[in-house]
Formats: C-alpha cells, structure tokens, sequence
C-alpha cells in the first residue's frame, strides 16, 4: 500500500501546487496550478483557493510516508518544497507563507482589530465558522501549512524546514495573537482554525521560549473547552464535528505543558462523545459534518451523507495525544477501528482518490474526489491518511524501559535507543495470529514487550514465547506483560481468535452493524442503477448549491432491505454463512448478499446496518406493503412522493413544501413529501380510463405529531378534508377517497393538491395512487 501512495504523492507536481504561493509573493509561478483551483466561478462567492491547503497536506502526507519507508525521491520532493516556501518567505520580507489570495491584506484588517465572523447562533451554542472578513478558512490553512512544515521537518532534520517552521509562526504570534487582546482573540477563534495551538506547543518545545506558550494557551478556543471541562459533553451536540476535534487536541497538548487539568479534562471528555456516545460502526461520527443527538441517530441513518473523513484523521490525532498521556488498550481499539474500517475505506484501489462522506444508509455508495480536481478539504486529509497506517503500531514507554505492539500489522520495528529490532509477521486482518521476532536485542536485552489484549478477542486469546505460555498477566493499561532478557531469535506468537459480532446504532434497538473480529462487514449491494458519475465526482470544489459532490445519490432501482430476526444480533453466526471467499466473506442466510468488509468494497452499493424486526413487527409490515403493492397493481396512476424522479414525472410543484425519506420502523424507506403553509404541493396525475367508482387513495403515517388539517383537492375543488391524529401506534394507514364522477369526467389528466389549513401541515404523504373503479 506505501508503494501505492508514493507513487500517487509524486504524481502531484510541487510547482503545480506552489503556484499560487509563488503569485502571492510577487514570484512568477513555475507552473499553471490545478484546473479547480483557480475556478473563476468562485471569485464572486468569497471563496478562497484552497491549494495551500492541499499543499500542506501533501507536505504531512508525504513526511508520514517519507517516515515510514525512507523513500529519498519523496525526501527530495519534499526538500524542494521547503525551498521554495523559504524563498516565498524572502520575497514577503517576513515569515508569511500562505497561498489566499490577498491574505496578508485580511491578516492586516484582523490585527487591527477589524474582525467580521458571521453573525449567526446555532441554539445558542455556536462555537466555530468557516469564515472571516470575507475569506474562506483563513485560519485552518495557516493551522495546516504548520503541521505540514513541523512534519516535514520532523521526518526529514532539515533545519531549512524548521526555520521556515518557526517564521511562520512568530510573523502569526507577532503580526496577530501579540497585537490582540484576549476578547478579540477569541472572536478570531470563532473561524475554524484546526489545533493551532498546538502548533505553538511545538515551537515551545523546540525553543523553550515562554512566549510560544503563552500563545499556545491564548489560542485555546475557551467558549467550547470551558462548558466541557465543567462537565457539559452535550455542548458538542449541534456543533461542526471536525472544526472542534483539532481544538480538543490542541486542548490536552497546551494542558500538558502547562499544568491547566482543566484543558486535558476538557479533551478526555470529548473524546469519549465522539469516540463511544456519538459514533457510527466504523468509528465515524457526524451528519452533514455536524453532532447531533444520539436519540436522532435512527433520523439521521437514512441521510445522503455520513461522518467525515476529515474528522476521523482528527480523530486519530486527538487518539494519539491522549494515548501519549495516559496509554490503554481500549484507546487503540477505537484507533484500530477508525484505521481499518473507516480511513482503509477512504481510498479507491485504482487511482487513490478520496471519499470525503461515508454514508450508513442501505444500499448506498461513496463518492469519489476525481484525481486532481476535487477541492475539498478531505482531498487534504486524504494525503495525510495512509501515513498514519504505521504511525501507531509500536510505542514505547516514556523511560525507555517496554515496547507496546499497539496494532497487528507486518512491520519492522527499529528501537534505535537501544540497538533492539522487532519483526512482526501477520495476515490480520484476514488472519487470526501474529508473530513478532526478535532480530537484534540490542546490548540492554532486559525490556517489557507488551501485547495489546483487544476487546473483540475474547477468552482464546493468548501469547507464547517460543512456544510456551509466559507466566504473563494483563496491566492496568490492558496489554499482556513480557519483562525477560530477551535474545536475538527469541519469537513472540500471538492468538487472537475472531468470531462474528453484531453492534447496534447508536440510541436504538432496531439496527444493527455486524462485525468479524474488529472488521466491519457491509453487504455488497453491487452496483445496479450506478454509472462512473455516481461514484466519482466532476464537482471541482466544494461550493455552491450542489451536495452532490461528497453525498451518495438515489439509484434506481430501489433496493429492499433484507430484515434481520431479532435472535441474529446475539447469534450472528446462525444468519450469517461462511463462503469460500475468504476469512471476511459471508452470506446473509437467505439471500445472496455478500457481507465483506467496507474497505474491500469499492465503486458499488453497501449496506452497513441491518433492520432488526420480531415477528409480529414483520408480519405487519409486509401486510402493509402487500397493500401498496394491490394499489400499485391495480392504479392508472401513482406516485412516490420525495422521489426525484416519480415527482418530476408529475410535474410537482410546491408552496413552502419539505420531502425527505425514513425508515419509520419498517424494514425499507419511505419516501415522504409535506406542506406547512401556503398553497401546498400538488402533483399532475393521469385519469385516462378511470370511469365511475374511481378512488383517490393516499398512505399516511399513525403516529404523526402537530396540527394536521388539509384539504385534498382535484382541480381546484375540495375532495376530502384530512385531519391525521397520532394514534400512537408504529406504521402507516391508507385512506380511500371515492371521486364523484363529474371530478374525472372527460378528463386525460387531473391535479391532485394538498392543502393545509391555516397553522396546519399537509401531510406527510407516503403513497398516492389513483385508482379505477372497475379495478
């Protein structure tokens, strides 16, 4: 896989990407930069070319994989890079190096204290922007240039790359956090700014100089640590999931360095709502990259697009931070889970490209960014993912007395301190055991090797030294202890027995997510109704009323989901049948649906959660359906409201009119359409053939909520007059509308409208057919 992202990071041409850093130094490009980067068409919109951003990035990615491998045309790659920002730095006569257009002029509004951020409250609760003065992520790229820069010198020692490092931060500390005060300042931190404080933790490490922490902690963003720390984890709900992950980081790294317990309980608590409370089954958290409450995941679960992939790189960062702090086993089962289920399944096989949503809905699919083009922000944190592969495998304690085998995964492992080498040889996640040999013990063999004791393992789990079981016992931090004097040849092999597992969403009982060992396993829905359009996008940015660039579409045709006994979630092996397609390949009893794991399965539908449904709940439901499927068969005309394409068929047309699509406690989702004012929505339906005894029949749901009075109307005049009550019960219920005569006759088509009564709702339809009286 490293060979594979080497060869995709040196596909991007420096020049191409430095080309507007260059311009913006009054240095001439070297190269034209990327199509989507310099789109005219959103010069009007405010904005801001985000190609600093990729850059960076492609600087963190390029060092975690220059880290990883020893690459030296990657290492040169990079050197030239940090020449280039050296002389970009030159020409500004200061330490700016940014790509925005016109940056340094906002920078100069913003140090006077001319700070405009929009003027707007989620509930009360509104912690972060994407905006200031005009200018899109102002902030969060000079955040990312930062980390690009300290990688950068962190993987490759140049000192070039450090001073260039260290510039940038002073000219921000200097020409910005120095020259404001602490209410202004946290009026800047309201724009998205990734862990920027911890950028000035850094600079504090490498210089000890005072003024970098005390900056470090002024850039803290207090409005969203302070509720936190004082026990409120629920204010991240409503809130942009990945602008505040970077800051819970940022928070446990400043706290760190300076004593203040309250910063590292701030970044201890949200991580575990993000991390447990708020996560889906692959790790992810967030809806149309916002928390929300974890009563509304079934509201949610049929959203088009799903947790960010920007938010589970951060995610892992913050992971790592904590884990630095206080290790344990359990913070590398999440890691372990958002690594492999999540961020593997970010990257198609073929040309790397990345997915910036990973919708949960059934029988969905991702998008793809095209090669080059996408300019979105997980095209950065898509350069930065597969560095982290190896990132965490091994750690070691802080006085260099053991070594963790923190991940399963075949590595070498280099203690450079202590002259010891480490192989671990495994086919995890398709195989159930891993081995890890000494190579070189180095001239202090007497060393604590720790094994990561997973949670999903369960009681087969075991370790052996050279074939025989250690007198070894689990720590507080969860791994298996093996303190010895070790030798070169000495083997280490461990069990890890996996079985199948079922995980319901979040905040309900009536989904489920089915797991082998730590692998997500996801029906493949194969690729009906899909075209290359649908799963590789031409959006060149992320702008603009179209969502469809980084959201799964409706396909055609709609898919059932298969229902799950209610038995399956505590025996999954009894409904799901091994295949002679591998460890990780099963069948759902029943069908031929293939469950697989989500990183194998690319470019096609999948379903990740399955509807969990007892007896007498299935049977009702398919009475139900049976009698939409008699009207269907039996209707002139019918319509699916919500859909796309059933609602343009007939000519819809809506006054202040919402649609939508859920579950509703039923295995398949429903389409939904209403009105909550004005003249309501209305749909042109053909009559041709209906004679006398025609009926107008409409599904609505038992337990809608609110003042539900409208009219339902053919051609202007009154047919019925619905009022829809919560009976309290689950499903739907049809209502049958015989249709005077004189309302069809003669008549090839007619307009079917509903209209709410003053302070009322129409609605919700769920089905509509027109159906003949002789039939």
């Amino acid at each position: 896989h490293y060979c594979f992202w080497k060869q995709y990071l040196l596909r991007l041409d420096p020049d191409r990407l430095l080309s507007r850093f260059r311009s913006e130094a009054g240095l001439n490009p070297k190269a034209e930069p990327y199509g989507g980067w310099e789109n005219p068409a959103l010069e009007s919109e405010k904005w801001i070319d985000l190609s600093g951003h990729i850059l960076a990035f492609w600087l963190s990615g390029a060092s975690l994989t220059l880290e990883a491998t020893g690459d030296k045309e990657l290492e040169k790659r990079i050197l030239y890079v940090i020449d280039e920002l050296d002389a970009v730095q030159s020409a500004h006569g200061c330490g700016y190096a940014l790509a925005t257009r016109n940056g340094r002029k906002i920078f100069s509004q913003i140090a006077s204290g001319d700070i405009r951020v929009p003027e707007r409250d989620l509930k009360g609760r509104y912690a972060s922007c994407a905006g200031v003065n005009g200018a899109f992520g102002l902030t969060y790229v000079l955040n990312k240039m930062l980390i690009g820069l300290y990688m950068a010198g962190e993987a490759t020692g140049s000192e070039k790359a450090w001073r260039v490092f260290m510039r940038l931060t002073d000219w921000f500390g200097e020409e910005i956090v120095d020259r404001l005060d602490d209410a202004q300042l946290q009026k800047l931190l309201l724009c998205e700014h990734g862990s920027l404080p911890e950028t000035y933790v850094w600079a504090w490490r490498r210089t000890r100089d005072e003024k970098q922490l005390r900056r470090a902690r002024r850039l803290c963003h207090d409005k969203l640590l302070a509720p936190i720390a004082a026990g409120d984890a629920d204010y991240l709900v409503g809130q942009h999931c990945n602008a505040n992950i970077p800051k819970l980081l940022a928070a446990e790294r400043v706290g760190r360095e300076t004593g203040e317990e309250r910063l590292r309980k701030a970044a201890a608590a949200g991580w575990r709502k993000y991390a447990f409370d708020h996560a889906v089954a692959f790790g992810g958290n967030g809806c149309e990259e916002h928390l929300f409450p974890v009563a509304d995941f079934e509201k949610h679960f049929p959203h088009a697009t799903g947790p960010e992939s920007c938010a589970s790189v951060n995610m892992l960062r913050l992971t790592e931070a904590l884990f630095e702090a206080e290790p344990s086993a359990g913070k590398m089962d999440f890691y372990e889970r958002v690594l492999f289920d999540h961020l593997l399944s970010t990257h198609d096989p073929v040309l790397g490209r990345t997915v910036y949503h990973t919708p949960v809905r059934h029988a969905t699919s991702r998008t793809y960014s095209s090669e080059f083009d996408s300019m979105w922000c997980c095209t950065g944190t898509g350069l930065e993912a597969p560095g982290k592969y190896a990132r965490m495998i091994y750690t070691r304690a802080a006085d260099d007395s053991a070594v963790r085998v923190n991940l399963f995964a075949p590595s070498v492992l280099e203690w450079k301190s202590r002259g010891v080498r480490l192989r671990q040889k495994t086919a995890f996640p398709h195989g159930e055991s891993a081995c890890v040999e000494i190579e070189a013990a180095g001239e202090s063999p007497d060393f604590a090797l720790k094994i990561r004791r997973p949670a999903w393992s369960g009681a087969g789990f075991s370790v052996k030294v050279n074939g025989e079981a250690p007198v070894a016992g689990t720590d507080a931090e969860g791994y298996v202890v093996l303190r010895r004097g070790w030798k070169a040849g000495d083997v280490v092999r461990i069990e890890f027995p996996m079985s199948l597992r079922a995980e319901y969403l979040p905040g309900s009982k009536k989904y489920a997510a089915f797991f082998y060992g730590p692998v997500l396993l996801v029906g493949d829905n194969g690729t009906d109704g899909m075209s290359k359009r649908q799963y590789v996008s031409e959006t060149v940015s992320c702008v603009g009323p179209d969502k469809s660039y980084c959201s799964s579409v409706s396909f055609e045709p709609y898919m059932e989901m298969a229902s799950i006994p209610a038995a399956a979630v505590g025996n999954p092996a009894a409904f799901l049948e091994p295949t002679a397609c591998g460890p990780l390949v099963f069948r759902l009893s029943g069908t031929d649906v293939l469950l697989k794991p989500l990183f194998a399965v690319h470019f096609s539908r999948y379903t990740t959660y399955w509807r969990i449904m007892g007896e007498k709940e299935s049977a009702d439901c398919a009475v139900a359906d049976g009698k939409a499927a008699d009207y269907a068969k039996r209707a002139a005309d019918s319509v699916e409201p919500g859909d796309f394409w059933s609602e343009r068929k007939h000519s819809f047309s809506g006054d202040k009119s919402e649609s939508g699509s859920n579950i509703y406690g039923a295995p398949r989702v429903y389409g939904w359409r209403d009105a909550r004012g004005g003249a309501g929505f209305a749909y042109r339906m053909s009559a041709a053939g209906c004679g006398r005894g025609a009926k107008l029949v409409a599904r609505y749901r038992n337990c809608e909520r609110g003042a539900r009075s409208f009219d339902v109307r053919i051609d202007g005049a009154t047919l019925f007059t619905e009022n829809l009550k919560n009976s309290g019960g689950r499903g739907f219920f049809f209502r049958e509308m015989p249709i005077p005569h004189e309302m069809l006759e003669g008549k090839k088509h007619v307009e079917v409208r509903f209209v709410p009564k003053p302070g009322n709702i129409a609605g919700g339809l769920f089905g509509l057919w027109l159906v003949p009286g002789d039939r």
